[in-house]
């Protein structure tokens, strides 16, 4: 996983844009789509990006007007989460978003029940990139809780974490924090990236989905 959190942050280059209005049968009603991808600005908006490729899936990016929370952009425009029993919805157990595959909630309940904590080499961890930085941090704060920045970049990434020193080509392989940010409850540190985005933001290869 840190491997491929690392590639994305490297990417150098420009991200690749696809307008997919509508990803396919499943899509939800054009009042519940994203924003298009380039009303997000260094100074409006807030991008949210979800990584699936750990099921074979793409790394899909979407705009979203300015949140109050982290877990409001995860739940906002076809994007939905599923919590766990024990600790309810704050901890971010299954990502799924209305145009892809349906709206088929990743993991899926027979590759994870959450009824528990996930352990932590298998959960979705918690990024943050601020205005025209070109690192992400690892999220100090839980989804509920963390008001992301207009003309921030939200990303979330499934998979161990190990968060250390930050490297030329992104995260070492330093221990992780025993406090991380497992599902969007808690965490701290950070990671490079090479590339840079569009507008200063983190370069990585995307799908971008929303209207164009």
């Amino acid at each position: 996983m840190i491997r491929r959190l690392g590639r994305l942050l490297g990417t150098a280059g420009v991200v690749l844009a696809l307008a997919l209005g509508g990803l396919g049968a499943g899509a939800g009603p054009a009042a519940a789509a994203p924003l298009p991808i380039d009303q997000c600005t260094t100074t409006s908006g807030v991008v949210l990006a979800v990584d699936f490729s750990r099921w074979g899936g793409p790394l899909l990016r979407s705009c979203g007007t300015t949140p109050t929370t982290g877990y409001a952009l995860l739940n906002q425009g076809g994007w939905k989460t599923t919590g766990t029993g024990h600790d309810g919805p704050a901890f971010i157990c299954r990502i799924g978003y209305s145009g892809h595959q349906g709206g088929k909630q990743y993991p899926t309940p027979d590759q994870e029940k959450c009824v528990l904590t996930p352990p932590a080499s298998a959960y979705w961890s918690y990024w943050h990139a601020d205005p025209g930085q070109n690192t992400w941090s690892y999220s100090q704060l839980g989804a509920m809780s963390y008001k992301p920045k207009p003309g921030s970049v939200d990303l979330w990434i499934f998979g161990a974490t190990a968060v250390g020193a930050a490297t030329a080509r992104g995260p070492s392989a330093g221990g992780r924090s025993g406090s991380g940010a497992r599902g969007g409850s808690a965490g701290g540190g950070g990671v490079g990236a090479d590339g840079v985005g569009g507008e200063g933001r983190p370069a990585f290869g995307a799908l971008d989905v929303g209207g164009s």
